[in-house]
């Protein structure tokens, strides 16, 4: 049996991918499962390192109609003589899209091969790649419910089963709940960044010193460790941590972006957050995901644009004593869940293939 899994590029995309990749080799041992990406993100970085090979293609960032992008057009079509002579040569049994702009070619050379393919969204505003794929996908697996209400009319079966997570969260014990945890995304968010360095100093006046762990981005890092440093701040600046697990067993509370991933994660945990959605995210939809997540009372939703530094060391020294706030965001938080979303897909398209 092969299985191809097609997008990723950030880890909100590569992340529920990799969690799917085991779990189809946990049920089928004998499946041969790989990737297709692109040199851009991170597939050749996690990917390799998960144990898969991956397949670069040429898609680049963004839509191949961009008129002010006119090399955009080409590799587009490119990558999909790519993904058409690779499915030739491997012929996979299924195809899987994980969203993002490197699963379109994928997709629509699956269609042409006439190879069964699913898409995983994960967000409550599907992105345009997926709702592309969407009208000659056999099944579109959903986190959120809601989600189909956003795709364009289509004979594919939605399945409102939840985002694939990785073993080490899900096999995550308890830990000792002391730090504050601030995550910016697998890239990293340079304004979110900003404005909780200008917070630190009065956060910490007003709780007294806790472990405070700020994930930068890579690309940040080192400037933000220098910053902590000659404010004399005691706050951990790291720029992308592959050792998740162990952040969240120490998070008493997380402050994030709320990508996706983030919040099939956080849920899983029980883990109180203050999300901060990304202004400029594709169609907003970070911030129908934070909406979605705070109706349920598993977070609080700050927007980024009405914040200022005092206002958030304010708002997040004040949540930080109130355990018992804390505590019901981490019950309907966990309420939210679904932790068996990598198993039930997998089970799925395994049928799918053999039927």
């Amino acid at each position: 049996m092969r299985i191809i899994l097609a997008g990723g590029g950030t880890g909100g995309h590569l992340f529920p991918g990799l969690a799917l990749a085991r779990e189809i080799q946990t049920q089928c041992p004998a499946a041969r499962v790989s990737f297709i990406g692109t040199a851009s993100g991170l597939d050749l970085t996690l990917v390799p390192r998960a144990g898969y090979a991956v397949d670069v293609i040429a898609a680049g960032r963004g839509s191949p109609l961009n008129w002010r992008r006119p090399s955009y057009l080409p590799r587009f079509l490119t990558a999909i003589y790519q993904c058409w002579r690779l499915f030739g040569r491997e012929r996979p049994d299924a195809v899987v899209a994980l969203g993002g702009f490197a699963a379109a070619p994928p997709g629509i050379a699956a269609r042409w091969r006439k190879i069964p393919l699913v898409v995983l969204e994960q967000n409550v505003v599907p992105g345009r790649v997926n709702c592309l794929l969407a009208r000659f996908a056999k099944q579109i697996f959903l986190q959120f419910a809601e989600a189909q209400n956003y795709f364009p009319p289509t004979a594919a079966e939605f399945v409102p089963v939840g985002s694939p997570l990785r073993a080490e969260i899900t096999a995550l014990s308890a830990g000792v709940r002391e730090a504050l945890l601030i995550v910016g995304g697998s890239q990293g968010a340079a304004a979110l960044n900003e404005l909780v360095a200008g917070a630190m100093r009065s956060f910490i006046a007003a709780v007294g010193e806790a472990p405070i762990i700020h994930l930068t981005g890579a690309a940040e890092a080192a400037k933000w460790r220098d910053f902590y440093a000659a404010q004399n701040l005691p706050v951990e600046a790291l720029g992308f941590s592959d050792r998740m697990a162990d952040l969240y067993r120490r998070a008493k509370l997380m402050v994030s972006r709320s990508g996706a991933g983030a919040i099939a994660e956080m849920t899983a945990l029980g883990l109180p957050a203050v999300l901060i959605p990304l202004p400029a995210a594709a169609r907003n939809h970070q911030w129908h995901n934070a909406k979605w997540l705070a109706d349920r009372g598993g977070a609080v939703l700050w927007e980024q644009p009405s914040l200022t530094a005092a206002g958030l060391a304010e708002n997040l020294a004040a949540l930080w004593r109130d355990d018992a706030a804390l505590a019901r965001m981490a019950a309907a938080a966990r309420q939210a869940a679904r932790p068996q979303a990598g198993r039930d897909i997998a089970a799925r398209i395994l049928e799918i293939i053999n039927n």
